[in-house]
């Protein structure tokens, strides 16, 4: 998900808010199955308020659902 992030950014030049749509497009398609999609929910949302890139928001989404105490360290 995260490089299709990328392609759409850099390739076909979608601002933060179009990649996010698409983003939030692919979560609700049936036939897609994603892996950590909670995460993936929560780095779009972050995409989609301006709080940074999606990969960003990913890494740190994924590392709250290793670490859970990492959020309460912050």
């Amino acid at each position: 998900m995260t490089e299709t992030a990328w392609v759409l950014e850099r390739a076909y030049r979608l601002s933060a808010g179009e990649v996010a749509k698409v983003i939030e497009r692919m979560l609700q398609a049936a036939p897609l199955v994603v892996e950590s999609e909670q995460e993936v929910f929560t780095a779009m949302v972050a995409l989609k308020e301006g709080h940074g890139s999606f990969a960003d928001a990913l890494i740190g989404a994924l590392g709250i659902k290793a670490d859970p105490q990492q959020r309460r360290r912050r």
